[in-house]
């Protein structure tokens, strides 16, 4: 297979990675609303596919890396899409670890479900413009899309304040917490793949914090 027809395949299942993801982290959420154990499960047992897509990516760029030994952009975009894989296979866990929590017969309290909510949209939002940078990996448009986590963060630490000053009959366990880092940590690796995506047209590694 040439070169060019292994990147297209690359970029292919990176996208249906991405989309894996999107109907997993959705799924999660509304298992966690209407504590769905059925869709919960659900959301286990599709990370085994995600899993699936991210063993091919790296099996196709390694094989390329070795075989066709690429240069410049060719290589920069090999390397980076076993980085993206990675990034998108770790969303998917934060997925899955939500679904646990609905599964392990957790119930999510009602004093923070709003602000809870809005957390993960903001997420979800997030990941949505990421999925447009993956179709159109422009610099520009990963950069600003990649500040867009400082949001969720901001968002994050918010309500972290606010369940800290909660009184003691609406007490937040450890797990519930947990939960909501694991979105905030779903936006740092969806920011990541925008910085992936720089250096994948910039040939220039960009921080975005």
């Amino acid at each position: 297979m040439k070169l060019d027809d292994q990147i297209t395949q690359l970029n292919e299942l990176i996208l249906l990675m991405a989309y894996q993801v999107r109907m997993m982290m959705t799924t999660a959420v509304q298992a966690l609303v209407k504590t769905d154990h059925d869709k919960a499960l659900y959301v286990v047992e599709q990370d085994a596919v995600l899993n699936h897509y991210e063993v091919e990516v790296n099996e196709i760029a390694i094989q390329a890396l070795s075989l066709l030994q690429p240069v410049a952009k060719d290589l920069r975009t090999l390397i980076s899409a076993i980085k993206i894989a990675n990034e998108l296979e770790r969303i998917g866990d934060y997925a899955k670890n939500i679904a646990r929590y609905v599964i392990k017969k957790q119930v999510f309290p009602s004093s923070i479900e709003a602000d809870a909510l809005d957390l993960i949209n903001i997420f979800l939002a997030q990941f949505e413009e990421t999925i447009e940078v993956l179709k159109q990996p422009d610099a520009n448009f990963a950069y600003q899309t990649g500040l867009k986590d400082e949001i969720l963060d901001k968002r994050f630490i918010e309500l972290v304040d606010k369940i800290e000053l909660l009184p003691a009959s609406e007490r937040i366990s450890v797990a519930t917490i947990g939960i909501l880092r694991n979105v905030e940590r779903a936006g740092d690796h969806s920011k990541n793949v925008c910085e992936h995506i720089i250096y994948r047209t910039k040939s220039q590694f960009i921080d975005l914090g």
